[in-house]
């Protein structure tokens, strides 16, 4: 019986951890259109649009983002959704649902291997190009800077 309720816990923990991912998913894409739409000069359509070489487009980087992060969310309302019913069973688990749980848990989340794979390198334009933005806003007398990117 301890064993059922350590994977119970380890499973809650591993849920809480994902929770705190999608949370910052959200923040950053929260602190990126903040940046894009607070500036004292609002982008035109255009700026928004603008491609350079085969660097996707700032309008490009905050609909990826807003994409990775809506996947999360669903992906934890997912998981949240089964710990909760497993957590109202009025019958004990075996322990090889739990097991099939913890794993299910554990394992990737269900986003498409391309787009899992490009994660990163998303992730690092969405925030280069936000910054090269945010930059060339400061330049013209903006109060955002870089610093308010809180990317820790």
């Amino acid at each position: 019986m301890e064993s059922l309720e350590t994977i119970l816990l380890s499973m809650n923990k591993t849920l809480e951890e994902f929770h705190g991912i999608v949370l910052s998913l959200g923040k950053i894409l929260r602190d990126g259109r903040q940046l894009v739409k607070g500036g004292s000069i609002q982008p035109t359509s255009k700026q928004l649009h603008q491609r350079v070489g085969l660097k996707p487009t700032l309008a490009d980087c905050l609909d990826r983002l807003r994409l990775l992060h809506e996947m999360h969310q669903t992906e934890y309302l997912l998981k949240s959704s089964v710990v909760s019913a497993l957590s109202a069973l009025a019958l004990k688990p075996s322990a090889n649902d739990l097991g099939a749980l913890q794993q299910l848990l554990v394992d990737q989340p269900n986003i498409p291997k391309d787009e899992g794979r490009a994660k990163e390198f998303i992730m690092k334009n969405v925030i280069k190009n936000i910054l090269k933005y945010d930059f060339r806003i400061s330049m013209v007398g903006s109060t955002y800077s870089q610093d308010h990117l809180n990317l820790q």
